[in-house]
This record gives structure tokens, sequence and C-alpha cells, in this order.
């Protein structure tokens, strides 16, 4: 099965100062997994989810791509959600009373730990560890700062999930070796339909590289026959920006889960973890980290991203970055709720011009031709189940 999320693209590039245009899709569906059985597991691997088509036009016209250079260009993207990461553990708990005042001390020191919110704050003794209730499966604390509401989990409450004091956690053990498993699986079935990826990139998150590094990249150390013609051995992994995971609005006051440490720090994180280094792209990690916000990660797919992943057809250069990154934040607002993404954005910068255009079908996409861009991203959970389910649980399970 082939769904349409909610935006495809379409991409103007012409002579004189460059414009990009993309264009909305008509919603659609990501698969959902099942744990059941790995049958299952691989049956929803086999689902991808399109994302963006784009196109390339001259003076108005769609370029004529016979017997010369392809200035068009289909991108089809496969959104996966990370893999099990040590926060995602914690959503099932229970509480020994006998260790709760030792427990409080070690979340204590991670709360102080979140980048410049809670280092003077402290934990409620009286409160404890909470343990599950008739509705939460989950262990909460009760932070105590002027701040927040005393009793109240909300954005602006005292209580939260234990899980979110972890900071920008890595995968568990358990789910490295999963993640390569449903690798392997999503790459055979790639390679039975003749798909060759040509971009592995991620969230800037742990759990999302680490995801990205274990299915598209581990399964393909040394070649073999599962990667052969789908990825290039010696792949890596680039983080992105505009994808990070943020809780749902409302829900909690503090979620350093979903805040990437910095760029340096991370990098010798995962290298203590793993032993070695991974291959890890760091072209963007200077752009924003923590933003989510997926009509500046469309935008910044047509001008910085595909320039620099479809060699030989001809593409357009990528945007001037300082000048784009002003006139893309003067656009848009850091964050844009769901329900606003079929709003046309149009802005433009000194040497060039975007703007989203119509809806197409999916009949259209696979008829147009121009040559196909494949992508894998690894994302979240909050974001794919708003693009692809429109905001209808169940979320996406991990690895789908």
């Amino acid at each position: 099965r082939r769904h349409f999320g909610s935006s495809q693209a379409l991409l103007s590039a012409q002579s004189g100062p460059r414009q990009y245009l993309l264009g909305r899709a008509m919603p659609g569906r990501c698969v959902r997994a099942r744990r059941e059985s790995s049958a299952t597991v691989r049956r929803a691997l086999r689902a991808t989810l399109t994302l963006v088509t784009v196109q390339a036009l001259h003076g108005g016209d769609v370029v004529n791509t016979s017997g010369g250079m392809h200035r068009a260009l289909k991108v089809r993207m496969f959104w996966v959600r990370h893999g099990l990461s040590c926060a995602n553990v914690l959503s099932r708990c229970d509480v020994n009373e006998s260790a709760s005042e030792e427990l409080l001390d070690d979340l204590e020191d991670a709360l102080h730990g979140v980048p410049g919110l809670f280092r003077n704050a402290s934990l409620n003794r009286t409160y404890g560890v909470a343990g599950p209730t008739e509705t939460s499966t989950r262990c909460t604390v009760e932070i105590e700062d002027d701040r927040l509401v005393e009793g109240q989990e909300s954005e602006d409450g005292s209580i939260t999930e234990i899980h979110h004091l972890y900071t920008d956690p890595p995968l568990t053990d358990c789910s490295r070796s999963q993640s390569s498993q449903a690798g392997r699986s999503f790459l055979s079935w790639l390679r039975s339909t003749g798909t060759r990826v040509d971009f592995i990139g991620s969230s800037f998150l742990s759990r999302a590289i680490e995801t990205a590094y274990a299915m598209f990249v581990k399964p393909c150390d040394g070649g073999g026959a599962t990667c052969s013609g789908v990825v290039e051995e010696g792949g890596r992994v680039t983080p992105v920006p505009y994808l990070t995971e943020r809780s749902v609005p409302g829900r909690t006051s503090v979620q350093a889960d979903n805040m990437p440490r910095p760029a340096r720090e991370q990098e010798l994180a995962i290298e203590a973890n793993y032993g070695r280094k991974l291959p890890i792209d760091a072209s963007y990690a200077d752009w924003p980290r923590r933003d989510q916000q997926f009509d500046k990660f469309k935008a910044f797919l047509a001008t910085q991203l595909l320039p620099t992943i479809s060699p030989g057809t001809g593409t357009w250069n990528p945007a001037l970055v300082d000048e784009f990154r002003a006139a893309l934040d003067s656009a848009l607002p850091e964050t844009m709720d769901f329900a606003e993404r079929d709003k046309p954005v149009a802005f433009s910068w000194a040497g060039g011009s975007y703007a989203t255009g119509a809806e197409f079908s999916k009949v259209e996409y696979e008829d147009f031709d121009a040559p196909e861009v494949n992508i894998v991203v690894v994302g979240h959970s909050t974001m794919m189940l708003e693009y692809c389910l429109e905001g209808v649980y169940p979320k996406p399970n991990n690895n789908a």
C-alpha cells in the first residue's frame, strides 16, 4: 500500500533569480505497525509514504526533459518512526516505595541538567514518585518551581512524567538490534521493488540518528545482497532541521527527552555508547536543532537538500543559506498548528523566492515523466500522527 501524506511539492527553478514552488498533497495515511508477529511488522514496513513531488518549471512551463538535461524531479519520502528509546521504556512503570527517595535524587539531577530551565528547581519529596493510575501507565513527579501551577499536569503544570526528564535519550540496547532487523526487512522490500535510496536523514535527536544508522547503514556494512542496488556501502546519516519531536501541546512543562544535545556533546555521547564514531554528516548541525515545523522542512528540502542529493539530474543550485533562513524565519512562525497546513506560503530573498502550489493526485505523480529521488527520514510519532493520520490515534509504532 502506498499513501500520500499531507504535503507534496511542486518546485520551480528558472534562470535569473531562483524560484522555488512547493505544492500541497491531499491528506493520506501512514501505516501503523503492530507488534503481534514479525510477519505483521514486515507487512507494515512495506508501506511507504509519498510526501513530496518536485517539478522544475521554466518560464511557467514544465521543461521538456526528453533528449536534454532533466530540470524536473519527483521525490518520494519514506518517513520512519525511531526505535524504542531509553525514555520510551519508561512509558510503563511501577514504583518501589523503598527506593523512591534514592530515585528522586537521580531524577532531580536529571531535572537540573535540562538546558537552561530548572537548574534551581527541586522535586517535591512528599509527592515522591507516583506510580501508574487507572488512566495512565506512567510514573510522575512534581517539580517545585514558582513558575509552575502546583498539582497540574499541563504546559504550565508542576507534575510531569519521569521520562520527560531524560535529555536526548539514546536507543535501548535491545532497540539497536530490533532496528537493524527492521531495516533489513525494509531494505529487502526496497530491493524487490527496484527502489534505490538516495539520502538517509533523521531529526536532530539521538534516537532518530541511531535508528537511521541501525536500519539503513549498519545492515549494509560490508555490502551484501540485501543492500545491493538499494543503499551504497559506506552510507552516512544526515540529521536535518525542523523535524525534532515536540510533545502534544498542553501536556507537559518539561520535555528534555525532545531536546537534542549540542552537536559536539551529542557526537561524543553517541561515540561513548557505541565505542566508536558513527558515520554522521553534520552539514546542517548549525540549523535550528529544536524546531518542529513541517512547512519549514519542505522549504528546506526544496532549496537546500535536493540540490545536494540529486547529482546528474541537472537540478538547481541551493539557495544562499543566510538569506534564505532569514526570509524563512520572517515568513513562517517557529511552530505551526497542523490545521494551518493548507494555508499558502510565499516569500522571497535576495536571489530567489519560494511559494507553495496546488494539490495534485498520486496518479498525476506517477504519470509525470521525471527522475525520481527516494529519501529516507527517521522522525517522530507526534509529527507523523498529525501529517499522516490527521491526529487520529493510534500513532505509528517504533520502526514503522
